[in-house]
């Protein structure tokens, strides 16, 4: 049985009590979910700075293997023409005039 009270607005209140303990378990409802919510950032925001932490690692160490792999091409490279000076001059006119005839040709279709 339910117990109905005319409030001061003229509205009918029916369950004071249960009314009650229901507002009551959805404020606290509300505060577990809002606690959950915090946690959940908390660890979000722990697991993304440490994926931006490794993959800076990754970066910094791919980077550095890079670095190391274009001055040994750079050395090797100097070494090449040093040495070999008239292939190296034949080698970049080859290139050159296989660069220009790929421009000439595209400037055609356009």
């Amino acid at each position: 049985m339910t117990n109905a009270v005319l409030t001061g607005d003229g509205k009918v209140s029916t369950g004071g009590v249960h009314t009650d303990a229901l507002r009551q378990k959805a404020v606290a409802a509300g505060h577990a979910v809002a606690e959950l919510a915090g946690e959940a950032r908390h660890v979000a925001t722990a697991g993304a700075t440490e994926l931006a932490a490794h993959a800076r690692d990754w970066a910094s160490t791919k980077g550095e293997k890079i670095r190391t792999r274009a001055e040994s091409m750079h050395v090797s490279t100097i070494s090449y023409v040093r040495h070999n000076p008239y292939k190296s001059l034949a080698i970049a006119a080859g290139i050159g005039v296989m660069v220009g005839m790929m421009i000439r040709f595209r400037g055609g279709r356009d």
